[in-house]
């Protein structure tokens, strides 16, 4: 089980983007969570979809089986152009 790192930081940083800790963390435990490898100083991006919403996630592993998480925002979706 993960525990997630809250602090009034990363609180307000992803209340910004519309996003809960609450959503975040579900992202986590959600059937089609997807993570990349590590991008910058153990920063990893991970997606999942959360009430037909795409959530992008930026975190970090701070302990064992623990997570910081640094930002999250929705994913809007791409509007086609007619042809």
């Amino acid at each position: 089980m993960l525990r997630f790192v809250w602090v009034p930081g990363n609180i307000s940083h992803i209340a910004v983007h519309d996003v809960t800790p609450a959503e975040a963390e579900a992202a986590f435990a959600a059937e089609d969570f997807r993570t990349g490898p590590a991008e910058q100083k153990g920063r990893h991006v991970a997606s999942a979809t959360l009430a037909g919403r795409v959530l992008q996630l930026v975190y970090a592993k701070s302990g064992p089986g623990e997570v910081y998480v640094i930002t999250a925002h929705w994913v809007l979706a791409k509007r086609r152009k007619p042809r």
